[in-house]
């Protein structure tokens, strides 16, 4: 009988106690606790495979995404010559900076080549402009000279015939035929001068036009290399720290300096007590101190890890700091809102089971 009214007691306290958790209005702190790997906010990978292709990829690990995918294929029997590799490791690169370009034999002297035409071709258009004078044009100028000496030679024997028939010393018919002659010349001469009008506006503008054209041409296969060249030029698109890769085909990592996110699984059931700006303590190993990010994601995507279903949420942090290398695990606390006595007491009792 004692033992039975002991027990009443002991469940009827723990029932009260119940109650008490239920009822009571006030809140208390809620944190959660897991790991975080540490990784820049951006990164720049510069790749290349056996068959000579080159990958650009700059990722953005806040949301995951690949901000630009950029495929190019090196020249046959182009060599490639790397800049950053002069650079120590940890060195700043600045957002422009060239890092890596190839070097083609052939685009070079292709280019030299294009160089030259140009400038040939440039000339001889300046050359036109400024009057030089074809071989139509030289022989329509030698025509006119000739038909213009000729009519000097018979106007000096037609004023000749002329006094002579005056004075009645030739027929008139010498007269006549000695006058259509002049006449016949004077034509002559029009047609040679309008014939050299003709041919020398005619030519030059044609010449002037084909000048242009060639010069134009040769500029567009120039443009066109220098693109292809210019895709061989590879530019870092952020400011970061340059790592060098063991990794053979990588040739290497641009991290970004400014901002470092931290990717931390979390149990798909924690996910309701996440909200976005949250506050997150990442520990610092070995006594390092605290420093502190806030969450920009709770994730969506579900996978398993160790039999539980978590999704994978993203803090930001403005810099990382010296005790956090890049690619560490490290042990962190995520500040949720204040949380129901019961809910705390569930919280830690499914944790502690788990």
């Amino acid at each position: 009988m004692r033992k039975h009214r002991n027990t009443y007691i002991t469940l009827t306290i723990l029932l009260a106690a119940l109650l008490l958790i239920i009822a009571w209005p006030g809140r208390v702190p809620y944190t959660i606790s897991t790991y975080a790997k540490v990784l820049p906010a951006r990164e720049w990978v510069l790749l290349r495979d056996n068959n000579g292709m080159i990958a650009s990829v700059l990722r953005d690990n806040r949301s995951g995404a690949v901000h630009s995918y950029t495929l190019s294929q090196l020249e046959r029997g182009a060599a490639m010559s790397l800049g950053f590799a002069r650079l120590q490791p940890n060195t700043v690169i600045e957002t422009g900076d060239t890092v890596a370009w190839a070097v083609s034999t052939d685009m070079e002297y292709t280019m030299a080549t294009l160089r030259g035409s140009l400038a040939v071709a440039e000339a001889a258009l300046d050359a036109a402009r400024a009057g030089e004078k074809l071989p139509l044009v030289e022989e329509a100028e030698q025509r006119l000279l000739y038909a213009q000496k000729e009519l000097e030679e018979h106007e000096a024997l037609h004023r000749r015939a002329e006094g002579l028939y005056r004075g009645q010393h030739i027929s008139e018919e010498e007269f006549e035929v000695s006058r259509n002659r002049l006449e016949m010349l004077r034509i002559n001469v029009s047609i040679a001068d309008a014939q050299l009008s003709t041919v020398n506006s005619g030519a030059r503008v044609e010449e002037i036009r084909q000048r242009v054209e060639e010069i134009e041409a040769i500029r567009g296969e120039i443009d066109a290399l220098s693109r292809r060249k210019a895709l061989s030029t590879y530019v870092s698109p952020l400011t970061g720290v340059l790592q060098h890769s063991v990794a053979a085909d990588t040739l290497c990592v641009v991290n970004e300096v400014h901002e470092s996110v931290l990717l931390m699984p979390l149990r798909l059931s924690e996910k309701e007590y996440l909200t976005e700006g949250a506050k997150v303590l990442v520990h610092g190993e070995h006594g390092a101190g605290d420093h502190t990010a806030r969450l920009v994601s709770t994730g969506t995507d579900v996978q398993y890890l160790r039999g539980h279903a978590v999704t994978i949420s993203t803090a930001a942090m403005s810099a990382t700091p010296p005790a956090l290398p890049r690619g560490l695990l490290v042990p962190c606390d995520i500040v949720c809102d204040d949380v129901s006595l019961s809910v705390y007491l569930v919280r830690w009792i499914q944790g502690f089971m788990e």
